[in-house]
């Protein structure tokens, strides 16, 4: 790794550590990202039968930051993501709505890996009403700690995009409510999985879609980037002319 200037000096390393990925990144002193790096070593990457949980993670965890930790030295390690969740390697609990996002930091669950102490961020959770289902958010919270901006006062609905996407209620830096679909991981289960898949083939608007989304996210726009490409099929299925219209909504 190339040696970086005093100011660019890493003062702390993020973990989105989820499902089937883990996302490192290298952060510097104003909050900067100085490297990162993707991979598929999720929490499912460990078997059910293991005997060493801990263990197992930990060595994910060295492949994936051991060189910034020998390179830098001692650097708090804040995770994030289904790591914090019963399958992971400790629970991390959940926050009540309303809920203050500036106080995840006061209830951070600590524990210790072979490479360095490890800091999980709760999720959120909203209890079940007459009028609605339990919920909860893993990951996601830290994603909308990082995108509110501190000195708005306006509702704001926030959608975040993914295999279950989240529609959320904030205030301020507050979150008020929030609702999960499951588009994302049907789309993918019939157009990878179900017997129609063998039929459907990407459109130029799933394409279209997904450089979209890309254009979204690089200028915090998300929902409108989303509205803008959604009247397009998605799959059009083979011998037919009917297209699917599956997706993201």
């Amino acid at each position: 790794m190339a040696k970086l200037a005093p100011s660019e000096a890493p003062q702390m390393i993020g973990l989105d550590w989820g499902t089937s990925s883990l996302r490192a990144f290298l952060i510097g002193s104003v909050g900067g990202v100085l490297a990162e790096r993707n991979g598929s070593d999720g929490i499912m990457a460990v078997g059910p039968d293991t005997g060493d949980l801990k263990g197992d993670l930990s060595r994910l965890a060295h492949a994936a930051i051991g060189d910034w930790l020998s390179d830098h030295g001692h650097l708090p390690i804040l995770a994030c993501g289904m790591i914090g969740s019963t399958q992971g390697v400790a629970e991390a609990g959940y926050l009540d709505l309303p809920t203050d996002l500036c106080a995840l930091g006061r209830h951070l669950t600590s524990v210790e890996l072979t490479i360095s102490e490890l800091h999980i961020v709760p999720g959120l959770q909203k209890t079940s009403t007459e009028a609605t289902a339990p919920d909860v958010i893993r990951g996601e919270e830290t994603q909308l700690l990082g995108l509110l901006d501190a000195e708005q006062t306006d509702a704001t609905t926030v959608i975040l995009p993914g295999t279950h996407t989240k529609w959320v209620k904030c205030q301020d830096q507050r979150v008020t409510d929030f609702s999960t679909s499951m588009s994302g991981e049907m789309f993918g289960l019939l157009s990878t999985s179900s017997i129609l898949s063998r039929l459907a083939e990407p459109t130029d608007a799933f394409r279209l879609r997904l450089s979209s989304i890309d254009f979204g996210i690089e200028r915090l726009c998300v929902p409108w980037r989303l509205r803008d490409v959604s009247n397009g099929p998605l799959l059009r299925f083979r011998g037919t002319s009917s297209p699917g219209r599956a997706g993201i909504r």
